[in-house]
């Protein structure tokens, strides 16, 4: 019999650090970190709605082109940090018993959002399914099942068999983990992204898993590492 325990996915995260201009003023006394000459401005709320206003500033809001993002006034020096949140939803997979002659299957899922101006990108890093003998051939590019060869690999949509496609905010996985009933399976890629702020995208990760008839017995494994990146 050849088995397989279960797929164990941790996740890191990683946050890039917005490069701001700003006008600023210091001594070994004081630090301003922003200013801005007007006449006045106030933040003011109520129950449904809150407002940063300034007056008699030139121009205010934001202005960007291919190579540059520029938010100009002197609320937008003082505003909100830009965020990445992700949260880990289903971290384990289980295929069961392997069999040459059945693909296996199951799934993982996980969510991202930011306010990041350019978004965010997803990568992960693993190595395939191995026991203590061998390490099951993973998809090295975007494949269709092929019953009693060895295949480890995922995608990130809607396949005939198993999966949905995401759900929710503007994220959206890259093409080769992007095609239904077709996967892969490379350390280091970036599996999913926006390129623009975005309210929660929910990822379902569809694992699949052959062997063949001479793939040696035992429990197999891995852990999977996701990284998620801001673009400021």
């Amino acid at each position: 019999m050849r088995y397989f325990k279960a797929v164990f996915f941790s996740m890191l995260f990683v946050f890039g650090a917005p490069y701001l201009a700003m006008a600023g003023m210091s001594s070994p006394n004081f630090s301003i970190q922003a200013d801005a000459i007007d006449v006045g401005g106030v933040r003011s709320s109520s129950g449904g709605i809150s407002l940063n206003d300034s007056l008699d500033e030139l121009s205010t809001g934001e202005s960007r082109s291919l190579s540059f993002i520029s938010d100009i006034g002197f609320w937008p020096m003082v505003g909100n940090d830009e965020v990445i949140s992700f949260t880990v939803t289903d971290a384990v997979a289980n295929l069961g018993t392997l069999d040459p002659s059945n693909v296996r299957y199951d799934t993982a899922a996980f969510r991202a959002a930011t306010t990041a101006k350019s978004g965010y990108s997803i990568q992960f890093f693993g190595s395939s399914l191995a026991s203590m003998e061998h390490t099951i051939s993973a998809l090295s590019s975007r494949s269709v099942l092929s019953v009693d060869t060895e295949q480890f690999g995922f995608n990130l949509v809607e396949n005939s068999f198993i999966g949905v496609d995401p759900i929710g905010g503007l994220g959206q996985p890259t093409a080769d983990y992007g095609f239904p009933d077709q996967f892969k399976f490379v350390s280091g890629e970036t599996i999913a992204q926006s390129n623009v702020p975005s309210n929660f995208t929910n990822y379902t990760m569809s694992i699949i898993s052959n062997i063949s008839g001479i793939t040696d017995a035992g429990s197999y494994a891995t852990n999977l590492t996701v990284v998620v990146t801001g673009r400021y």
